[in-house]
């Protein structure tokens, strides 16, 4: 996949097929079908289990509507079962993940709107709408279920405007993405779901999560601990340990396992020019036992059956 293939890049990559990045309004439809083998491109290629979209952050408004299974969401803003029907909105640099039970079948259409690019195109009065949702001192609602007044309407506007993007992905005008991402958010607005009360901007918490999770991307891969961290953000080891808990529902160890067997789900050894001893290396592990106890903890597979027997493009 081509650089101009990511959509957004901010080192939390989530690959979303052939959108270019200066699009204001995206959309595809993602299906999940395990007990078929059948995935999205991009999941067979990244090949982790049983995650859809790994811990990330960006500035894009994220919408994702579920037709078909349960997501279990994981995120900054809490964790919660995503069901059939529901709507999930992910605010600027809100850090998310989202992950599905085996053997089950989820179909989700996901929408962004590049907010920033957006506001650029309206007048200076709609801009300050768009500066608050960036900053956060305007958000929506994380999850919309369908007992919400006005989500009907809302539900509608999202998959024909969807639909329409998806039909017509060669051929979307910025007129027409424009139409689409204002037909979303006034849909959105008439839900009732916008929050204006401005947080706090002084609060020493302020973006830990987004800030945390830089620091993991950009260490994971030396001998990094809860106390170096911790001294890092200029915490006592204790607090930091809480508010990383409550920020991610793991502890910060928990987390870097898991970030690293996530990266090293991402290698492919197909050519033979890198052995699963040097991925475990590369990933951050001295200890090549305790890589593969992790490893087989977090995917369900010893790391010789997840690499000679991963999925296939």
């Amino acid at each position: 996949m081509s650089e101009n293939s990511k959509f957004f890049s901010l080192g939390q990559e989530l690959m979303l097929g052939e959108s270019p990045p200066t699009d204001t309004f995206y959309s595809t439809r993602y299906t999940y079908d395990f007990l078929n083998n059948s995935f999205p491109d991009w999941y067979k290629h990244r090949g982790y289990p049983n995650y859809m979209f790994h811990y990330h952050y960006h500035e894009f408004l994220e919408i994702i509507f579920l037709h078909t299974g349960r997501i279990k969401v994981i995120a900054d803003f809490g964790k919660f079962t995503l069901k059939e029907g529901e709507i999930l909105v992910v605010n600027s640099n809100e850090v998310h993940s989202g992950f599905f039970r085996e053997k089950d079948f989820v179909d989700y259409t996901v929408i962004l709107i590049n907010i920033r690019l957006l506001s650029s195109k309206l007048n200076s009065d709609q801009r300050i709408f768009f500066k608050n949702l960036i900053t956060g001192k305007t958000r929506i609602k994380n999850n919309i279920t369908p007992n919400t007044d006005g989500y009907d309407a809302l539900a509608d506007v999202i998959l024909h405007t969807a639909n329409r993007y998806i039909l017509n992905k060669k051929n979307n005008s910025e007129f027409m993405q424009i139409g689409s991402a204002i037909s979303v958010l006034s849909a959105i607005e008439d839900c009732g779901v916008i929050c204006t009360t401005p947080r706090n901007p002084q609060t020493k918490h302020k973006d830990f999560s987004v800030q945390a999770l830089n620091y993991i991307q950009a260490n994971y891969k030396t001998k990094i601990t809860t106390k170096n961290a911790s001294k890092f953000f200029a915490y006592d080891e204790a607090q930091f340990c809480r508010l990383f808990k409550k920020h991610f529902n793991m502890t910060f160890i928990e987390f870097l396992n898991f970030y690293r067997i996530k990266m090293a789900c991402c290698y492919s050894i197909s050519d033979k020019s890198i052995t699963i001893e040097d991925i475990a290396k590369e990933v951050g592990y001295d200890n090549y036992s305790y890589f593969c106890r992790n490893f087989k903890k977090h995917t369900g597979k010893t790391p010789k059956e997840f690499f000679h027997n991963s999925i296939e493009p």
